[in-house]
């Protein structure tokens, strides 16, 4: 488990990498390139890191876990950060999806 000055770090590190696309790149990049769902995928953990570092997560769903994994219905990949039903942007192509369970 990290502690909290370490998630302050692993946060400050994803918002240089953030500013950094910002200065390089700004929004000159289309959409289904690596290089985008790279700065996706950072985006999704600076904001996880923000919700940890919150002392109300009331927008986090507090329910039980199952087995059952909802995968996207166009790649079978997990949702973006924070999930389904909360958000449902596919993070492999970033499109809009709908759930499929796995019952792995």
């Amino acid at each position: 488990m990290l502690g909290e000055n370490q998630i302050k770090r692993l946060l400050k590190h994803c918002e240089k990498i953030d500013n950094q696309w910002n200065k390089e790149y700004k929004d000159n990049v289309p959409m289904n390139t690596e290089l985008a769902k790279e700065r996706h995928r950072n985006e999704g953990w600076t904001q996880a890191l923000r919700l940890v570092l919150e002392k109300s997560t009331h927008p986090i769903n507090d329910s039980n876990l199952d087995d059952e994994e909802c995968l996207s219905n166009c790649c079978g990949s997990t949702f973006c950060t924070p999930g389904w039903p909360d958000c449902d942007i596919c993070s492999d192509c970033g499109e809009h999806a709908d759930c499929e369970v796995n019952n792995d």
